[in-house]
């Protein structure tokens, strides 16, 4: 091969004329493709590689998101059939209300019903005067607040042969002020037992004695 330059000859492989360095026309440059067809020319092969078709940025982008679109597909299957089900969140606790119990003094409760007594053996005292031998029991149910008020009286047992007796007591009981209950209201159920000796206990009864004792002294004086 013959420099089209100097005239100098040249190698047919050589790139360059080593003589005057003038490039060898029909060699691949810098970063040019190798020709593999024979009987392609050298610049007939490097206007072909000019017209191929490039891939565009834009079909590229296109085609990572429909990668992306069918991965994450993919993900979401395998998810739905290996993921396991939460368990239903356990029921909500019923809520536990503390019941508030009141309490009352007994000691100030006797004292006050042994000083009441005498009201409740006045409504037996007069229907013992009708039948002599008179005796029974009568209860009655109540409350008693934080202020020492009856609240709810009732009579749960009475004198069979004297019901009066009872309904005395309850109307007499009912305006009793009682010892104040601490906290809440304290049910209570009083029991009165009547016999004559209760009756001849009674204040005005031992003054009547003393009375017709007197009188008798006098006489046999």
């Amino acid at each position: 091969m013959i420099c089209s330059k100097c005239g100098a000859e040249i190698r047919d492989d050589a790139r360059i004329c080593v003589k005057c360095g003038t490039p060898v026309s029909g060699s691949k440059g810098v970063g040019e493709k190798e020709n593999h067809y024979p009987g392609l020319k050298n610049e007939d092969f490097a206007d072909l590689q000019k017209e191929a078709p490039k891939a565009k940025p834009r079909e590229l982008a296109m085609l990572a998101v429909l990668v992306a679109l069918v991965l994450i597909g993919i993900g979401l299957l395998v998810w739905r059939f290996t993921r396991e089900e939460a368990p239903p969140p356990p029921p909500p606790k019923p809520k536990v209300v503390k019941k508030v119990r009141g309490v009352i003094d007994q000691a100030a409760l006797q004292k006050f019903m042994k000083e009441h007594k005498p009201e409740a053996v006045a409504c037996y005292a007069d229907a013992l005067k009708k039948k002599p031998k008179l005796m029974g029991t009568v209860e009655i149910k109540l409350k008693v607040d934080t202020k020492g008020k009856v609240i709810s009286p009732q009579l749960s047992k009475n004198i069979e042969d004297a019901p009066d007796v009872g309904q005395c007591v309850l109307k007499k009981l009912s305006a009793w002020q009682f010892p104040a209950a601490k906290n809440a209201p304290v049910s209570l159920l009083q029991s009165f037992t009547f016999t004559p000796d209760d009756v001849k206990a009674l204040p005005g009864a031992k003054k009547g004695k003393k009375r017709r004792k007197s009188r008798k002294r006098k006489g046999k004086k």
